[in-house]
């Protein structure tokens, strides 16, 4: 084993470590946001029944989109982990390394559509306790929402072919 490919594992062990730590973090935060949103909302308001119907719906959607959210950002850091834990105990240019990055691609892809429709859904939430009349709807695209979705299949690409050099790796493999 030469000294690159030992710094080359042993880096990957340290960004694993940093993606599993970043999991515990976004799992400790949608604890905290689902658990804040719960003791925090006002589903008995004062203005009636009907504002804490609205009110109560609106927290759930909110909790709801909330874990939804993390659980995207979770997807990424996991797939992303696996993907180091394979480079730091296996051959980099595999299939199972290919798979795992074509995953990464697709969680960075369900970030990018959950950041385009996010403010969409926070403004339909907010609107669920307005007036006839107040009720607003907002819709917006952005450069980070397109720098995911390019991310995503730039990242898409790199894994299509690696799982291409991984087949040829493997015939070569094959021949000698």
């Amino acid at each position: 084993m030469s000294p690159l490919s030992l710094r080359f594992r042993r880096v990957a062990t340290i960004l694993r470590a940093i993606c599993i730590a970043g999991i515990v973090a976004f799992i400790l935060m949608g604890a905290h946001v689902l658990l804040e949103s719960l003791l925090r909302g006002d589903v008995n308001g004062a203005g009636g029944a009907s504002d804490a119907t609205a009110s109560t719906s609106g927290l759930i959607l909110l909790t709801v989109w909330t874990l939804v959210a993390t659980g995207a950002n979770i997807a990424v850091l996991w797939f992303t982990a696996r993907l180091f834990g394979v480079y730091a105990t296996a051959d980099p240019l595999s299939e199972t390394a290919a798979r795992l990055i074509r995953s990464i691609a697709l969680a960075l892809f369900a970030k990018g559509v959950i950041s385009i429709l996010s403010p969409t859904v926070f403004s339909l939430i907010e609107s669920l306790s307005a007036t006839p009349g107040t009720r607003r709807l907002v819709i917006s695209f952005g450069d980070m929402q397109a720098g995911f979705l390019l991310a995503a299949a730039l990242i898409w690409v790199i894994g299509t072919a690696m799982s291409e050099a991984a087949r040829a790796a493997a015939e070569n493999r094959g021949f000698v």
